[in-house]
C-alpha cells in the first residue's frame, strides 16, 4: 500500500496584526514581546508582527519584534503600494506579506479595477522578491470571488514568484465545502505554489474552513489566541490546534501544553476575560455534573471529554454535585475530594 506524506503544516498567527484589531484591543509594547516570545515557545510558524505603514509607534513596535531572536518567523504586513514594502524595508522585516483586494466589490471600494489589480498581481510580488527573503502575497475577499478569477490570479501570483498564496475569507462567508473544493483544484493546477487560508468567522464556521482548507492541502493556516480579530473574530488556534490532532489525526507542530496559559495571558493583556464554555481554553470545559457523565469519567477519564485537559495544560476535571448528578454519583461525590 503507497504511503501518502503530507507536507508539514504551519500556523502563522496574526495576534498582533489582526487581534490587535479587535475594537477595543491595544497591546502595549511590553504585552506584544511577551506574547511573542509565549507564541514561538507554543511552537508558532510565523508571527505577523504588525502593519509598518501606520507608522508611529507601531513602526517601531515591528522593529522590536523582527530584532527578537525567535525560532518563528516574524512577517509584516503591507497593502500593494511600494511606500509600504519600503516601510517594511525600515523595520528590518525579512518576510512580508503582501495584500490584494481581489473581489470585484472591493476593488470598486478601493477605486480600482482587475486591470490594476492583475499589474500588481504580476509585477509586485518580483519587486518584493529583491527586497525581501520571503514574499507571502494575499488575495482578500478570495470568498466573494468566481473561481476563474482566483485561478488566473492565482497563475499571475506564482509565475511572479512568490513564495505563498494566501486566501483570505473576508467576511467570513465560505462554508468548508467550498473551501475543499477550491484549494483541491488550485493544489493541482499549481503544486508548485504554497497556499495558506486565512477565515473570519461571521457565520461560525472559521475553524471547520480551515480544517477544510488543510485537508485539500493547504500548507498554512492564520489563527489568532482566542479568536481575536474584526468583528465575530479569526480562527481560534486552541481550537484549530486541536482540531488537527483529534479530528484529523495530524500532527499540529503546537505544544499543546501551553495553549492555556497562552490563552490566559492575552486575555489578560488585552482586557478581554475568556467566556466560560470557550472550547478548549474556558473555565467550564472540563467541568461536569451529568450524573451518567460523572459515573463514566470515574471509569473513564476518556469517556465524556475529547481530551485530558493536562493535554492542554489545565488542572484535572472537576466532578461537582448539583441536580443533575445521579444516586451513584452522589455517593461517590460525597465521599471523594472535589476533583478526580
Amino acid at each position: 500500500m503507497t504511503t501518502i506524506t503530507m507536507p508539514p503544516l504551519h500556523f502563522i498567527d496574526s495576534t498582533l496584526r489582526d487581534g490587535e484589531q479587535t475594537p477595543g484591543v491595544r497591546f502595549s509594547l511590553s504585552d506584544k514581546l511577551d506574547i511573542a516570545w509565549a507564541l514561538d515557545a507554543a511552537g508558532i510558524s510565523e508571527i505577523e508582527a504588525g502593519i509598518p505603514a501606520m507608522g508611529g509607534d507601531m513602526l517601531e513596535e515591528v522593529k522590536e519584534l523582527t530584532a527578537l531572536s525567535l525560532h518563528a518567523a516574524v512577517s509584516v504586513w503591507c497593502r500593494a503600494r511600494l511606500r509600504d514594502l519600503e516601510q517594511a524595508e525600515q523595520c528590518g522585516a525579512r518576510r512580508v506579506h503582501i495584500a490584494l483586494p481581489a473581489s470585484d466589490r472591493l476593488l470598486a471600494t478601493m477605486g480600482k479595477d482587475r486591470n490594476w489589480l492583475y499589474r500588481r498581481a504580476t509585477t509586485l510580488p518580483a519587486i518584493a522578491k529583491r527586497r525581501f527573503d520571503y514574499v507571502s502575497v494575499g488575495l482578500m475577499d478570495a470568498s466573494r470571488c468566481p473561481a476563474d478569477h482566483l485561478q488566473s490570479l492565482a497563475g499571475c501570483i506564482y509565475r511572479a514568484g512568490a513564495d505563498r498564496l494566501r486566501l483570505a475569507d473576508t467576511v467570513g462567508v465560505w462554508n468548508p465545502f467550498e473551501v475543499d473544493r477550491l484549494f483541491r483544484d488550485l493544489c493541482s493546477r499549481h503544486p508548485g505554489l504554497p497556499l495558506g487560508f486565512h477565515g473570519h468567522n461571521d457565520l461560525g464556521m472559521a475553524t471547520a474552513n480551515a480544517l477544510a482548507a488543510i485537508r485539500a492541502g493547504a500548507q498554512w493556516v492564520d489563527v489568532t489566541v482566542n479568536g481575536l480579530g474584526d468583528r465575530a473574530g479569526n480562527v481560534p488556534l486552541a481550537e484549530l490546534a486541536l482540531a488537527v490532532e483529534h479530528s484529523l489525526k495530524r500532527t499540529s507542530g503546537i505544544q499543546l501544553a501551553h495553549l492555556s496559559t497562552l490563552s490566559e495571558r492575552v486575555a489578560a493583556a488585552c482586557g478581554q476575560p475568556l467566556p466560560a464554555d470557550k472550547p478548549v481554553v474556558g473555565n467550564r470545559v472540563f467541568r461536569h455534573e451529568a450524573g451518567i457523565h460523572v459515573h463514566g469519567l470515574l471509569r473513564d477519564r476518556l469517556s465524556y471529554q475529547p481530551f485530558l485537559p493536562e493535554s492542554v495544560g489545565r488542572r484535572q476535571e472537576s466532578l461537582e454535585l448539583g441536580p443533575h448528578s445521579g444516586r451513584t454519583a452522589r455517593q461517590v461525590l460525597t465521599s471523594t475530594p472535589k476533583g478526580v
